[in-house]
């Protein structure tokens, strides 16, 4: 991707900041159908892939 190890995760953290923006601002139940209940595990996973 042309970033680096450092740029990545920073991506995937503000990713998740703004889901939890996301998450506060609407119903749990409409947040969980966009963007799965399982968020925080597959963006952990990706941190850890990085």
């Amino acid at each position: 991707m042309g970033k680096s190890k450092t740029e990545l995760k920073q991506t995937i953290s503000n990713f998740k900041d703004e889901s939890e923006k996301l998450r506060s601002s609407i119903p749990v139940s409409v947040h969980n159908q966009i963007v799965g209940t399982d968020l925080n595990v597959k963006l952990e996973g990706l941190k850890n892939y990085v």
